[in-house]
């Protein structure tokens, strides 16, 4: 977790290590809650041993 402060507004961000997703905690809830997360856009772990190629993550600045 992250806190981030932009002008007036104050944000967490939020980051799920195992699917390397992260979120603010301002975005709506289907982005937020796994239960409301539309089931065409959910992976597995199945899914991800199975996945062709994972792209690579650049190292952030």
């Amino acid at each position: 977790m992250r806190v981030f402060v932009v002008g007036l507004f104050l944000f967490i961000i939020e980051w799920c290590k195992k699917f390397m997703y992260t979120w603010r905690d301002t975005e709506p809830l289907p982005l937020t809650s796994r239960e409301n997360y539309p089931d065409a856009f959910r992976m597995t772990q199945k899914y991800i041993d199975v996945a062709p190629q994972l792209p690579t993550i650049p190292p952030m600045l």
